[in-house]
């Protein structure tokens, strides 16, 4: 029942509670070096377009000046106000880059991970470009497209191929939505660099396309079709862990091809770094205080129970209602908190709505939320922690 269910997640949460507020060793602490911006500190090369050097506690990365700088993001960091577990994921993704790995970045539901892919990219100054994965998704999507332009049908390179070609970071966001079949071609590319193409060219890696260059004239490579990947073609795969959440899970092949990280909730100090000075004194610390824990008590009864997996609630959810919370101080928690992290949709009263059809549909016909009698798990943490008043039969 909801009671049980309740207790068993704030006793994890306690003893979680207790084990961090033991005596640990101190973390190393990052820091943005100075003017890693692009535009402030560009050095003269052998090449005409330049180069940068990047640098995030004692990780550098030297990346070129972007050619195109509106595919490069902005304003997705912090600069030198970014909290220290941000930091070190950008920095694990930096070293990860400078060794010409690609990553995947794993965790739930939010946009917290592809804002962390956007962030890196807007910290080195490197062009992107986004695939946004679907079940729709297919091979042409990934390599070229047959198009008409000018009354003659012509193949236009696709993300993966501009990407590949440009030095261009590749974002594959969903990879657990696209079908077994489709994710395969970018099998040999992922590892070797190398892909065959539809208009007869051929992706080559940048060792092996240099060694030919060394046996084989220009005419006999542009006779064969050859081309060049950049050596700063990096790819950043985005995807669920299935099967926690519906989805295909990733073949073992291609699995191999990327470096993993876990990307968590925010810790209550990255919440607060995120919230800034001004609105943690307009909210006040004792609500600011409730609203953490409650945030806290929810990922903990979501690790423990794979059946409350929908009802996630990610970072920048719970930062708009602390901001909104600062802004409108005699609003009512609970209802904030529905305008942002619409819980009650999902009706999983007792957290077992779908053993209980009938019980659950009572008072919630209509896709409206359950009576007042049925008290959803998230009510029992709102109320356990003082965000949610009790309210008389029949209010709103």
């Amino acid at each position: 029942g909801e009671g049980a269910m309740l207790r068993s997640g704030f006793l994890a949460l306690g003893a979680a509670l207790r084990r961090s507020s033991g005596v640990r060793p101190s973390a190393p602490r990052f820091r943005l070096a100075p003017g890693v911006r692009y535009a402030q500190r560009t050095f003269a090369s052998d090449s005409d377009q330049g180069y940068t050097v990047v640098g995030i506690g004692d990780c550098e990365m030297k990346v070129p000046v972007p050619k195109k700088p509106e595919l490069v993001p902005v304003g997705f960091g912090l600069g030198n106000q970014e909290d220290q577990e941000t930091l070190k994921h950008l920095r694990w993704m930096l070293q990860k880059f400078s060794l010409g790995q690609d990553i995947f970045l794993l965790g739930g539901p939010g946009p917290r991970r592809r804002r962390l892919a956007f962030h890196i990219c807007e910290l080195a100054g490197l062009e992107l470009e986004y695939v946004r994965l679907t079940r729709d998704t297919t091979e042409a999507d990934l390599k070229q497209r047959r198009d008409i332009s000018g009354g003659n049908a012509t193949w236009t390179d696709q993300a993966p191929v501009r990407a590949a070609l440009h030095g261009r970071v590749l974002i594959l966001d969903g990879m657990e939505k696209a079908e077994r079949n489709v994710l395969p071609t970018l099998n040999n590319l992922l590892e070797n660099r190398e892909m065959p193409l539809s208009d007869g060219r051929m992706l080559v890696s940048p060792a092996r396309y240099d060694a030919l260059r060394q046996t084989l004239s220009p005419e006999e490579i542009a006779s064969s079709g050859l081309v060049r990947v950049s050596p700063y073609f990096r790819v950043i795969g985005l995807g669920l862990p299935v099967p926690r959440y519906p989805g295909f899970p990733l073949d073992p092949p291609l699995r191999s091809r990327f470096q993993a990280r876990a990307v968590g909730a925010l810790q209550p100090e990255a919440v607060v770094t995120a919230l800034g000075s001004g609105v943690v004194e307009a909210l006040g610390k004792p609500k600011l205080q409730s609203l953490l824990r409650a945030a806290e008590a929810l990922h903990v009864l979501e690790d423990s129970d794979v059946k409350l997996a929908a009802l996630h609630l990610h970072d920048p959810g719970l930062v708009k209602v602390a901001r909104t919370l600062a802004l409108f101080p005699d609003a009512c928690p609970a209802s904030v908190l529905r305008r942002h992290y619409p819980y009650h949709l999902q009706l999983l009263s007792t957290g077992a709505s779908q053993q209980q059809p009938p019980k659950a549909a009572q008072g919630g016909a209509g896709g409206k939320d359950a009576g007042p009698g049925e008290a959803t798990v998230v009510d029992g943490v709102l109320k356990r922690f003082g965000l949610r008043p009790k309210l008389a039969a029949g209010a709103a």
